[in-house]
């Protein structure tokens, strides 16, 4: 059954359910830059504790800065993509609250 001979409730469910799948990947994909980024961060702080010399200084301070690019980055694409989403199909029953009460919608 194709979405043209759909019942219309069907359809909207059908798009609901595939916006909702959209946003629990644009949260997946958010943790997955956050957890990059806090472990290039506690690689930058081991290795200014542990290596020694300018070189270890400049090694810790990249990975420092790039585990901060990572979540900074990640932050900013998850909002990018959310404005988005409620840009294409804004709803009452906001997809920002939990998953069952959308579902229940």
């Amino acid at each position: 059954m194709d979405s043209q001979t759909r019942p219309k409730g069907e359809a909207e469910t059908g798009t609901s359910l595939a916006l909702l799948r959209t946003e629990l990947a644009n949260e997946r994909t958010l943790l997955a830059y956050l957890r990059t980024g806090l472990g290039t961060l506690i690689a930058g702080a081991g290795a200014l504790d542990i290596l020694e010399g300018p070189a270890a200084y400049l090694i810790g301070s990249f990975l420092l800065f790039a585990g901060s690019g990572f979540m900074l980055a990640g932050t900013i694409r998850f909002l990018a993509a959310r404005h988005r989403m409620d840009a294409i199909a804004p709803h009452p029953n906001s997809m920002h609250g939990d998953i069952e009460t959308h579902l229940r919608g």
